[in-house]
């Protein structure tokens, strides 16, 4: 007796097919295994995509058992395991790290899971795909599991002017708000289910694939100009909510139409693996490489050790003020080179550098416009990076890092190494690096002084003191917001002397004192309540401790501080401070603290912390009051 096999390669298959598992709880919506498959078969791989339908509570046993598999090569992770997923991966790319979720699995050949996240960028590709890129766009996402966060992370990545989410489980919420805020890429924050106002309405739920669900959102507050993706796949692929939004003339993408746009992305993936269990992929099965040492990791160092090219590329634009002469209208590079006094052909080569990277765009017969990037770099955004990517890169910032492995070896202050003096003397002595520090620290302040404002709790005080307060950028965002207060603006004499036009700028000057002085001799008194923003941080305990006791001898018993710092998160988590206590090490001499750090703190110097408010833009407030 013999058997036929079917000779179509699409869906022939044997004892020797590898095997690639859809996991989620449901399943039955997903298109992978009829949709993957082809592909992966087209390109000469022996394999197919099966569906498994797995419940959260068995999702561990049922990885745990798809290892011991010896032909089956990856995991495409679906509802609800992408959190769960993420942890059981012996290794992950920086994405799916930061944002603590994975939706692609593959074994290693040593053992083990390597997780990737391409949620995001699925949805990103399948929106440009539509003609609809999310670059400068208000955006609505709905969901914040999984996939929620990974679209969140790369809508920011992909220059979105603001994110609004909506979750029903608070903690998620924060939890994408938290992660994907420390990217500092863009505004993200909490929102109703209303997509009035908003440009772009992402659906990461299954809400609206069964019909007896609800929409995620209303649909008569979509304008017809509106876009509305739908990660999720209804019957026929197309969820109830994208028929809704094309029958009001928005532009529409389905999750079939999404995952027709990455379809290729994850054949790469897997099939990355399959030639490692072939032995064509030699770098995995030499004996002389470290397990785990994947071609992916690598390329990623890579990534980041060049990043001190951009940071450069970046600092040149913004010294030359490319961005100033330039729109939404292309300007030639001839035009541009004798705005900004550059050689034409180099100021090319750096533009369609910096162009690759997003941050201009080029155009035909070399001419150059901006992206949502370079809008940043431009002096009159708000708010503007150009002062910051100025001063990151200035020459006493840039020699200072590049001795921070003698501070590693040493504990010493590399500032001090290199200058011969702390960075707060250099600056006395080097008025045009003083002024580049400060407009870096006034446009720094501007960032986030919306949300510091906004966790301050002001009810009930009558006079607040900003020390160390620069030129008043945050003393002025508070005095505008409350009407009733008056102001204190305290620092070193030659920085006060400086703030009068800031605050009269914005209206508060009549209700200021401005005060020069030292904070370590003390501060002046009134007030009963004092801010501190990127102070503390700028010292080691013992000088921290001796400013907090000049405030706390200046104000009276139940008087409230309130201090502005970034907190260092556990282990693994929040990157962006621990690379500024880095910072700390090699300049000022300083650090960045634990919550339980500063508690201690103001416990020696007569005040108890209140609360920590986390404001969604890296920093967080603690309040404490003087006992």
């Amino acid at each position: 007796m013999s058997i036929d096999l079917p000779t179509n390669a699409a869906c022939a298959y044997s004892g020797a097919t590898r095997v690639i598992f859809i996991v989620g709880d449901p399943v039955a919506q997903v298109k992978a295994p009829y949709g993957l498959t082809p592909v992966l078969r087209e390109r000469g791989a022996d394999t197919i995509v099966v569906p498994a339908h797995v419940t959260a509570a068995d999702f561990a046993a049922f990885v745990a058992a798809v290892e011991r598999m010896g032909n089956a090569d990856g995991l495409i992770i679906t509802v609800p395991h992408k959190f769960a997923a993420h942890d059981l991966c012996a290794s992950v790319d920086d994405r799916a790290a930061r944002l603590g979720s994975v939706n692609l699995m593959r074994r290693h050949p040593q053992g083990g899971w390597f997780g990737v996240m391409t949620d995001g960028d699925a949805c990103v590709m399948g929106l440009r795909d539509k003609g609809f890129p999310p670059a400068g766009k208000r955006v609505l996402l709905v969901g914040a599991g999984g996939a929620g966060i990974a679209v969140a992370d790369a809508l920011v990545r992909a220059g979105v002017a603001a994110l609004g989410v909506h979750e029903i489980d608070p903690q998620r919420r924060q939890n994408l708000i938290e992660r994907v805020s420390a990217s500092q890429r863009g505004a993200v924050f909490p929102a109703p289910a209303d997509p009035a106002g908003f440009d772009l309405v992402v659906n990461a739920t299954l809400l609206g694939t069964a019909p007896e669900d609800p929409l995620p959102v209303p649909v008569d507050g979509l304008a017809a100009s509106a876009a509305v993706a739908d990660l999720a796949c209804g019957p026929g692929g197309c969820s109830a909510l994208i028929r809704a939004a094309a029958a009001r003339g928005c532009v529409t993408m389905s999750g079939d139409e999404m995952f027709g746009s990455v379809c290729g992305v994850l054949a790469d993936f897997f099939l990355e693996s399959a030639a490692s269990a072939t032995g064509r992929d030699a770098a995995h099965q030499s004996s002389t490489k470290v397990p785990g040492a994947s071609p992916d990791a690598a390329s990623q160092l890579r990534q980041l050790l060049n990043g001190y090219q951009a940071t450069q590329a970046i600092h040149a634009a913004a010294m030359l003020g490319v961005a100033d002469h330039l729109s939404d209208t292309p300007v030639s590079i001839e035009r541009l080179a004798a705005a900004v006094g550059a050689d034409p052909t180099a100021l090319y080569r750096l533009l369609r550098a910096l162009a690759a990277l997003n941050v201009f765009e080029e155009h035909a017969n070399r001419g150059f416009s901006l992206a949502p990037m370079g809008l940043c770099l431009r002096s009159d955004a708000d708010p503007s990076v150009r002062p910051w990517a100025m001063f990151i890169a200035e020459p006493s910032r840039w020699s200072t890092w590049g001795h921070l492995l003698h501070s590693v070896r040493t504990g010493e202050n590399a500032f001090k190494a290199v200058h011969g003096m702390d960075s707060w003397q250099y600056r006395r002595t080097h008025p045009e690096q003083a002024a580049l520090f400060q407009a870096a620290m006034t446009a720094n302040s501007q960032r986030v002084d919306g949300a510091v404002v906004a966790a301050c709790d002001l009810r009930g005080r009558s006079h607040v003191g900003d020390i160390g307060g620069g030129h008043g950028s945050l003393l002025a965002a508070v005095l505008r917001d409350h009407p009733n207060l008056q102001g204190t603006l305290f620092d070193q004499p030659h920085v006060a002397s400086e703030a009068r036009p800031l605050l009269n700028a914005a209206g508060v000057l009549d209700r200021c004192r401005v005060v020069g002085g030292d904070m370590f001799a003390g501060v002046p008194t009134g007030c009963d309540a004092l801010i501190m923003k990127f102070i503390l941080h700028d010292w080691e305990d013992r000088e921290a401790e001796a400013i907090l006791r000049s405030c706390r001898t200046a104000v009276a018993h139940g008087a409230a501080l309130f201090i502005v710092e970034y907190l260092l998160e556990p282990p693994n988590r929040g990157l962006y401070a621990k690379m500024s206590d880095l910072n700390m090490l090699l300049g000022p001499g300083g650090r960045e603290r634990t919550e339980s750090e500063y508690a201690a703190l103001l416990g020696t110097a007569g005040f108890s912390l209140r609360r920590v408010v986390p404001t969604g833009a890296l920093v967080s407030v603690m309040e404490a009051e003087a006992c």
